[in-house]
């Protein structure tokens, strides 16, 4: 039987807060799932699903975050709510090309004050940095 441990993008850290809607770990049967924030709710999805989200990119600590509407501030830190469609592979080396990296939830808070803001959006989806890979167990 294959189980995935669901690891922070950066580090390969497991999570410890979760926030699974409709689309859970266990009703993916790929091996390669990734995570997008889509109403609130986490969806694991296959990695190689293409171009379907935006990526959702934070900077930490804030190096000086662009006047622009794309970005904003929260809580200290940096976000780059993407407006182009990417795949997994692409939103990371974006968010890694704007010195940052995909947004990794921590907490119910960071998650919330986020998606406050991605409401206003009307690009949602949006890739997170979480993703699994295969334990072999």
């Amino acid at each position: 039987m294959i189980t995935f441990r669901y690891t922070f993008a950066s580090n390969d850290l497991p999570i410890e807060y979760t926030n699974w809607g409709p689309k859970s770990p266990g009703d993916q049967p790929s091996v390669d799932n990734c995570v997008l924030v889509n109403d609130k709710v986490w969806d694991a999805v296959c990695c190689q699903l293409g171009n379907i989200a935006m990526p959702l990119c934070e900077e930490q600590p804030v190096q000086g975050c662009k006047a622009e509407p794309q970005y904003e501030t929260i809580r200290g830190r940096c976000f780059y709510f993407g407006n182009q469609p990417k795949n997994y592979t692409d939103a990371i080396a974006d968010c890694e090309s704007k010195g940052g990296r995909l947004f990794e939830p921590r907490s119910s808070e960071a998650n919330q004050l986020v998606y406050e803001r991605m409401r206003n959006s009307v690009s949602i989806p949006f890739w997170i940095g979480v993703n699994a890979r295969d334990n072999g167990t």
